[in-house]
């Protein structure tokens, strides 16, 4: 985490957003999936944010993603005392 709060005001549109694609049927993977790219985005670290994106999915979406590789985070080096 970097300190920063989340971006509330993103993280809401982003559940209008998807509130509204869920409910008319429209909501497909890569939707969801970009979705859940923002959340993470606007969440700034704070994973547990992200959590309320998961109501707009089907199972099978969610098994679809915890099998995608994890990205690498890159460590800074640490510095020589």
């Amino acid at each position: 985490m970097n300190g920063r709060e989340p971006d509330w005001e993103q993280l809401r549109n982003i559940t209008r957003r998807a509130e509204v694609l869920w409910e008319s049927g429209q909501m497909d993977y890569g939707t969801w999936r970009s979705f859940v790219a923002e959340a993470d985005s606007a969440c700034h670290g704070y994973q547990q944010f992200t959590e309320f994106i998961f109501r707009y999915a089907k199972s099978e979406w969610i098994h679809r993603l915890m099998a995608e590789p994890k990205p690498k985070r890159s460590r800074k080096p640490k510095r020589a005392a």
